[in-house]
C-alpha cells in the first residue's frame, strides 16, 4: 500500500497485469512439406541447392532426418518451385547452433541494399524483437505467417513479432532460402513447411474502413 497524495489513508496498490491472445491459425492447404526422409544421410538434399556445404543427418535428440547446414556464411536454397499466394504461413523446426540463431525475412531480391525511406522500394524493411528468442542446444518451432504486407512471427507459444507493412507492397515471394553467417554457428533444420493462410481483416479494416461479414444468421 501506498499514501495518498494529500497524505491521508493508505490505498492498496494491485499488481498490473496484461493479457492478449495466441491469435496464429494455422494454415489448411500445404504447398510445400520437407522432412528430409527420402535423402540419404551425409548426403545433400537432393532438392536443395548451396554455395558452401550440408548433409542430412540424425540427431540424438529428436526423431527423423535433420539438414545440417553445417557451412559458415553459406545460402541453402530450395530448387523447386513454391507457388507463394498472397497470404501464406511458413513453419520448420531449428537446432540452432553453440551461439544461438537469428530468423529473418527477405523477400524478392538475392540482396538488398539501404534501409527503406518511404520511397525506395529496393530497400529492406526491418523489425525486430527480444521476446521469446530461439533456445540453443533445443529444438524450436518457428512460425512466419505472411498476410499481404503483414509479417507476424510466432515462436514458443507466443506472437514475438507482429510487422503490418513490413513488406512492400506487391511483392511477389518466389523461394525459400536459409542464409547463415558465422556468428550464429551451423543449425539443423527439418519438418519445413508452407501453407495457404486466410486474408488480414485488420489491414482490410485499415485500407477499406469496413469489414463486409456475410452467413451470420440469427435465431
Amino acid at each position: 500500500s501506498v499514501p495518498n497524495v494529500d497524505g491521508s489513508d493508505t490505498i492498496a496498490v494491485k499488481n498490473f497485469q496484461s493479457f492478449s491472445k495466441y491469435d496464429f491459425i494455422p494454415g489448411d492447404n500445404i504447398l510445400y512439406f520437407e522432412d528430409f526422409s527420402q535423402d540419404a544421410i551425409g548426403e545433400l538434399p537432393a532438392l536443395w541447392t548451396t554455395n558452401g556445404g550440408g548433409e542430412v543427418k540424425t540427431v540424438s535428440l529428436a526423431a527423423g532426418h535433420w539438414f545440417h547446414m553445417n557451412k559458415v556464411d553459406a545460402v541453402y536454397c530450395y530448387t523447386g518451385k513454391i507457388t507463394f499466394p498472397e497470404n501464406f504461413i511458413v513453419e520448420f523446426e531449428i537446432y540452432p547452433g553453440e551461439k544461438g540463431l537469428t530468423v529473418t525475412f527477405e523477400q524478392g531480391h538475392w540482396y538488398t541494399k539501404g534501409y527503406d525511406n518511404g520511397l525506395d522500394l529496393d530497400g529492406w524493411l526491418q523489425g525486430e524483437s527480444a521476446t521469446n528468442p530461439v533456445i540453443s542446444r533445443q529444438v524450436n518451432h518457428i512460425i512466419l505467417w505472411v498476410q499481404g504486407r503483414r509479417l507476424r512471427i510466432y515462436h514458443r507459444g507466443a506472437k514475438v513479432l507482429d510487422l503490418p507493412t513490413n513488406i512492400h507492397p506487391g511483392t511477389k515471394f518466389n523461394r525459400l532460402r536459409f542464409s547463415g553467417w558465422s556468428s550464429y554457428g551451423t543449425p539443423y533444420v527439418t519438418n519445413i513447411k508452407v501453407t495457404t493462410a486466410a486474408k488480414d481483416t485488420r489491414s482490410k479494416l485499415v485500407t477499406d474502413g469496413k469489414l463486409v461479414s456475410y452467413g451470420i444468421c440469427f435465431d
